[in-house]
C-alpha cells in the first residue's frame, strides 16, 4: 500500500520509507556485501552441499535449515503458527549464536505463503539473498527438460 504526499509525489510504503530512502538502503546493502564477512542461512530444501562451486563463492559460512512441510490444508493462522515455531525453535537461536560473526543473509525458498509470512522477520535480522538463474531447455527423447544454471546472487 502506497500513498502520495504533496505535488512532489513522495511515495511512502508500508515500511514508512520514501523511494529515495529505500534506494539508499539498497546501496548500503550492496556496500556491505563487499566489505564484511558473509554468512548465508539457507532456508530451503536445497542443501548447499549439492550446489555448484560458483553458487558457494563469496560466502564464508553457509548454514542449511530445512524448509518445513506446509500441508495444503493449513489455513493462514496455522501457517503463521508454523512460521512462529520455525523462528523460535531454529532461526532466532541460530542468529543469536552467530552474533558478531558477520553480515547475515537469508535465502528462502519453499511454500509461498510461509515465505511471504517469514520474510519481514528475516529482513529485520539481515539481508535477503536471491539466487538468480538462467533456464536452458533441452529436448531429450521427445521430452523437454529445464536446466537452471546459477548466475549470481541478488541482494534485496
Amino acid at each position: 500500500m502506497y500513498w502520495e504526499v504533496g505535488k512532489g509525489g513522495i511515495r511512502l510504503g508500508q515500511d514508512g520509507l520514501t523511494d529515495a530512502q529505500r534506494m539508499e538502503n539498497k546501496k548500503i546493502q550492496s556496500e556491505l556485501w563487499s566489505e564484511r564477512t558473509k554468512v548465508l542461512i539457507n532456508l530451503s530444501n536445497h542443501p548447499s552441499n549439492f550446489w555448484e562451486g560458483k553458487q558457494k563463492e563469496g560466502w564464508e559460512k553457509i548454514i542449511d535449515i530445512r524448509f518445513p512441510n506446509v500441508p495444503a490444508g493449513y489455513n493462514s493462522h496455522e501457517v503463521f503458527l508454523l512460521m512462529e515455531n520455525l523462528l523460535n525453535e531454529e532461526i532466532y537461536p541460530l542468529v543469536e549464536k552467530l552474533e558478531g560473526e558477520g553480515q547475515l543473509f537469508f535465502m528462502v525458498q519453499g511454500e509461498f505463503s510461509l515465505c511471504y509470512e517469514i520474510l519481514p522477520f528475516l529482513q529485520k535480522m539481515g539481508a535477503i539473498a536471491v539466487p538468480t538463474t538462467e533456464r536452458e531447455v533441452v529436448e531429450k527423447e521427445g521430452k523437454k527438460i529445464s536446466i537452471f544454471k546459477f548466475i549470481r546472487w541478488r541482494i534485496i
